[in-house]
């Protein structure tokens, strides 16, 4: 028997050495992608974009959501038919206080502005935010978010719709590829070159025939 619960004592300890060493090898890899784990268990959300405070304790939450196509839906006039965006919300909850960090990466489906063809931008961006109860805040404060004094939701659409959308670059076209050549369709960028010259459509040159005969007078 002894040496059966020595064997087992022996079998047990070697997985316990494996798990640490599984544990320690996803710290330094996590450390080594530049990210910094507060709390290792996610709560993983999908659908409303919404997060119940009702119930929440004084201490740290982090929610994932995977936004998608279906966000923008619900916004008239919205530029952005498509997105792959990952937003990790990080709450901290203190008495009445609320904090959010949060922190969205992945891409979006915008148009190019110099060929005009569809390409998937990156982003990323974080933003730190204040929760705060009442009827209404005229401060101004972009960081500080009012909820309806009797809400128990905070509702997180227009938050994403915004920032994703401030996210994106004032200039969106095409990213180069390794050799410096752009990914914009070359077919596209050639006849937009031939429309820019001046009577290529009639048009420029009616102006350009207009200005000669304004100078012979």
């Amino acid at each position: 028997m002894s040496k059966k619960k020595t064997v087992n004592s022996t079998i047990c300890g070697m997985n316990d050495a494996k798990k640490g060493a599984v544990t320690f090898l996803l710290i330094i890899f996590f450390i080594g992608e530049g990210f910094i784990i507060l709390q290792t268990k996610f709560t993983e959300m999908s659908g409303a974009y919404v997060i119940q405070l009702n119930g929440l304790k004084d201490k740290s939450y982090r929610y994932l959501f995977q936004v998608g196509a279906d966000l923008f839906a619900e916004f008239e006039g919205s530029e952005i038919d498509d997105c792959d965006v990952e937003a990790v919300v990080h709450l901290e909850k203190s008495g009445s206080e609320i904090g959010i960090a949060l922190g969205l990466t992945g891409s979006v489906l915008v148009n190019c502005d110099r060929c005009l063809g569809e390409y998937r931008q990156q982003i990323e961006a974080h933003h730190n935010l204040l929760v705060k109860r009442g009827d209404s805040f005229e401060g101004g404060d972009p960081d500080i978010v009012v909820i309806p004094g009797g809400s128990h939701d905070l509702d997180l659409k227009q938050m994403l719709y915004d920032f994703i959308n401030t996210a994106l670059p004032l200039k969106r076209v095409h990213p180069e590829r390794e050799d410096g050549t752009t990914e914009c369709d070359p077919e596209m960028l050639s006849r937009i070159r031939r429309e820019e010259q001046p009577g290529s459509d009639g048009v420029s040159g009616s102006f350009d025939e207009l200005g000669d005969l304004l100078n012979d007078n």
